[in-house]
């Protein structure tokens, strides 16, 4: 049986004041202050400003790893504005601030990382501009850093992820020069190798829940050649799934699983000036646009959630810039309407 409101609606409240478009989300309401009919929908996330990094001794940085969340993030090493050196700062991120805390025992630019804020692991990077790469490893427990198991291969600028006791890391550019396929798992303890990637992914960027599964995106496939290539792992061996929609190298990635993820920033397609701005997000089938970034940048420190990621330092235009600014990304957003008519 038809029922009063099913047949005539519900009445549209009348407000003084706008309610909070998170709390308002899917309703209408009158602004009677306002003289406006207004809803709240909701977006697919933003990038907003947040903390800067600490400068220490450099006025930006870029080639920087990270791991953790936005609410307790991480970043360390680094290349710092010319002239420098690499380096072994550590910076804690929480309440939109950094705060520097004990160093790497090795310098390093390239690094790959993975982990929380209180238990990370860098693996891999170098000391030198071009990259020496390494395969020294090294652990976090919150307070400072030890040294761990060397990796079988040496390389830099790869994909990584996982946690502190199982993650991986693959693709990367070797010692002195050159693209790698390698795959490197992690129990915690020591690496061993795994099966290769299907294709070569240098200056690449990657995600993941454990050494069992992982995606790697996007990158080089030979020096100064982007690619839109998504390879997804298994613990065992990748698979290539749907590419990203703009190729690019230098990109960061957050995202706790390889069935979604989040990709942004980076170098697209030559003049080399030419930096980033797109954020896509993996959903286990393809790639979509999202917000993207305010500042375009590559080659900067960015880990988290597919809802709540973070992307610090990088190298923006005029190329080079190194920057030591911080983007705080949010998802999903909530924004108020106006209703209007014509």
């Amino acid at each position: 049986m038809a029922t009063y409101k099913g047949i005539k609606g519900v009445k549209v409240v009348t407000k003084t004041a706008d309610p909070t478009a998170s709390e308002a989300t899917g309703t209408v309401w009158y602004n009677s202050t306002g003289d406006a009919l207004k809803y709240s929908i909701e977006g697919a996330g933003a990038w907003a400003s947040g903390g800067a990094l600490q400068p220490v001794s450099v006025p930006g940085v870029n080639r920087n790893a990270a791991a953790g969340t936005l609410a307790a993030g991480l970043t360390w090493g680094g290349y710092g504005q010319p002239p420098s050196s690499a380096l072994t700062q550590t910076q804690e991120y929480a309440s939109s601030a950094w705060t520097t805390v004990n160093s790497l025992n090795t310098g390093r630019q390239g690094s790959m990382g993975f982990g929380t804020q209180t238990a990370a692991v860098c693996c891999g990077g170098g000391a030198g501009d071009p990259i020496p790469s390494a395969n020294n490893t090294e652990t976090y427990n919150g307070t400072s850093w030890s040294e761990a198991g060397d990796a079988p291969t040496a390389k830099h600028s790869g994909g990584a992820g996982g946690i502190s006791t199982s993650g991986f890391m693959a693709g990367g550019n070797l010692t002195p020069s050159g693209a790698s396929q390698s795959t490197d798992k992690w129990d915690g303890t020591s690496w061993a190798s795994s099966n290769n990637l299907n294709s070569y992914h240098l200056y690449t960027t990657g995600t993941g829940s454990a050494s069992t599964a992982g995606l790697i995106a996007s990158g080089e496939g030979s020096p100064g050649a982007e690619i839109a290539l998504t390879e997804k792992f298994d613990g065992t061996s990748w698979a290539e799934v749907a590419d990203v929609n703009t190729g690019r190298a230098s990109a960061s990635a957050s995202g706790n699983s390889n069935t979604a993820a989040l990709m942004f920033g980076g170098t697209e397609p030559t003049p080399i000036a030419v930096t980033g701005i797109k954020t896509e997000e993996w959903n286990n089938t393809s790639w979509s646009n999202v917000g993207d970034l305010s500042t375009g940048r590559g080659s900067g420190g960015g880990h988290g959630t597919t809802t709540a990621a973070f992307f610090c330092g990088g190298n923006g235009l005029p190329w080079p810039t190194w920057l030591l600014i911080t983007e705080e990304f949010e998802s999903p957003t909530y924004v108020i309407k106006t209703v209007t008519t014509s």
